[in-house]
């Protein structure tokens, strides 16, 4: 019996091991779509969002467009992008091989914002599916 609950033991470790593993990547994506408030980026240009497994952090990367209405002389600056580091509180697997990971900071305690950024990452998906699926965030 004793050999059986160890056996058993051993096997779990090594399944969670070898999950750990498989997340200790740094995977980058390149936003297509997205909507920002006007409080944060105005005219929003090409963007980036870096999950790091082993660091365990999420990046947020967007720059800001410059804009000049034509045949009017504007400033020669270059807008400073939005960037947004949080680091990740949870992140679930599902049966698929989807994870969801939800990255987080609250500082609210200090007069400060909550800022929470959710990403649906299907990179190691295994499952079949009729239409294509894409990685997804979002503010919740």
């Amino acid at each position: 019996m004793k050999n059986l609950i160890l056996a058993a033991t051993l096997l779990v470790c090594t399944v969670t091991n070898a999950t750990t593993e498989k997340l200790n990547e740094f995977r980058e994506f390149v936003i297509t779509k997205g909507e920002y408030a006007s409080s944060h980026v105005s005219k929003a240009g090409q963007g980036t969002l870096t999950i790091d497994y082993a660091q365990s952090t999420v990046r947020l990367f967007v720059t800001r467009q410059n804009f000049c209405p034509v045949g009017m002389m504007c400033a020669a600056v270059m807008p400073s992008p939005l960037m947004v580091e949080l680091p990740i509180v949870s992140i679930k697997t599902d049966d698929c091989g989807t994870h969801t990971v939800v990255a987080k900071q609250d500082k609210r305690p200090a007069d400060g914002q909550l800022e929470v950024i959710t990403v649906t990452d299907v990179t190691d998906m295994h499952c079949p599916t009729f239409v294509p699926v894409f990685s997804e965030a979002g503010p919740h």
